[in-house]
Formats: C-alpha cells, structure tokens, sequence
C-alpha cells in the first residue's frame, strides 16, 4: 500500500503505518485494503490468472479487536474468495506484545483454513 501525496508523490509505508497506528486509523486502512485484496484476488481466480495466495498486512492495532477473524472471515465471504487463498502478515513485534491473546487469535485463523506468516512490513524485510 501506498499513499500518494498531492505535491511529495508516493509516500513509504514507513512514514505513514505509524502515524496510522498511533491514531487507530490502522484498523479501518487494514480493512479496507484487505477487501480489496480479497475483491482482486477472486476476479484474478475466476479468471484464471491466479491459483496461489495473497497476502496481506494484519496490524497490531487490529489484534486487539476480539472479533478480528470474524471480520475477516466476513470480508472472504462478502468477496466470495476462499480462505485458502489469503495469507496474513503478521509482524515479529506484533507476536510479542501480547503472545497469549495473538496465539489465541492465529489459531483461530488457521481454523479457517488462513494461512499466516511473520513479517516486519515496511521496512523491506
């Protein structure tokens, strides 16, 4: 994801994820990119243009919602892509600042049949 700025052009994601996730705007921008990443993915599926996974950012901000797999799970089916088709990201620090309740919440994702990765996005790692 990028933001394009009217006069800076394409702004890093390293400049604008943080200011988004101090101010709780992380939550809304990740659940707008995941749709449209899910809404992409299954145009590409139907078309036969793509047959893997994508995958796509979960914020830390967006693990303290207790309903996050619900939400997910809402936008695969509003979308009509398969869950084996989504992978979420998740960062090292994310793990670590509360590993019990995001275990708890990685299972329930897995239970879905999401696959998940570890990722420290926006530092090009």
């Amino acid at each position: 994801m990028r933001y394009e700025h009217p006069e800076k052009g394409l702004v890093s994601p390293a400049q604008f994820i943080p200011l988004a996730e101090q101010t709780g705007q992380i939550v809304e921008i990740g659940e707008v990119v995941l749709r449209k990443a899910c809404e992409d993915t299954k145009r590409w599926v139907d078309t036969g243009l793509f047959t893997g996974r994508v995958a796509v950012n979960i914020a830390a901000r967006q693990f303290e919602i207790p309903d996050l797999d619900e939400r997910i799970m809402s936008i695969l089916q509003k979308s009509g892509l398969s869950a084996l088709h989504l992978e979420c990201e998740i960062t090292e620090g994310t793990l670590m600042q509360s590993p019990e309740n995001v275990l708890r919440m990685i299972q329930r994702l897995r239970e879905q049949g999401i696959h998940l990765a570890l990722d420290d996005f926006g530092t090009d790692y």
